[in-house]
């Protein structure tokens, strides 16, 4: 369980660096227990997939096998907070329609790469073919996406559109 701490501390020091420009304790464990809810939807829904799948491997190395898949987001993440560190304040948040749909593009290959790497897993603890394993891989995302979506949505009261729409400044 590994890489899903490594993840938690990450999206930490991503709040911590966003909401003060540095790294602080206390800004990375609110971070850290803020975002729990995305590694336990996806751990839970992989545990609820992995359960139909042949195993070849303990639950436990299999979390660790299967987060190898958040490496694109990190890299993503990492490449953000660098390019928000060397904006201003009104920069980073009234950034012009362009910027966030180049962010918004910048998305495509990583969920590509992401997904890639995720069908892989699929196919490398299943004994049936392809087909099997991109079932496994739709079953995992629509049970981890709905549960995050969910909460997240559930969380603040705010709909999806609102979010849409307050993230394109519309």
């Amino acid at each position: 369980m590994r890489r899903p701490l490594l993840l938690l501390f990450v999206f930490g020091c991503v709040v911590s660096l966003q909401a003060s420009n540095r790294l602080s304790a206390r800004l990375i464990l609110d971070g850290i227990i803020s975002f729990a809810f995305i590694p336990f939807f996806e751990v839970l829904s992989l545990a609820i997939v992995y359960r139909r799948a042949p195993r070849r491997v303990p639950l436990a190395r299999a979390v660790d096998a299967f987060f190898v898949a958040n490496a694109p987001w990190l890299v993503w993440l990492l490449l953000f907070v660098v390019v928000r560190s060397v904006q201003t304040p009104v920069q980073a948040t009234a950034g012009p329609v362009w910027w966030q749909v180049t962010a918004l593009l910048s998305l495509l290959p990583i969920v590509a790469w992401s997904l890639y790497i995720d069908l892989q897993f699929f196919r490398s603890i299943r004994a049936q073919g392809r087909g099997a394993a991109a079932g496994d891989l739709a079953r995992q995302r629509l049970i981890s996406w709905t549960c995050i979506v969910a909460y997240f949505i559930g969380h603040d009261g705010t709909t999806f559109f609102q979010l849409f729409t307050g993230w394109l400044n519309v």
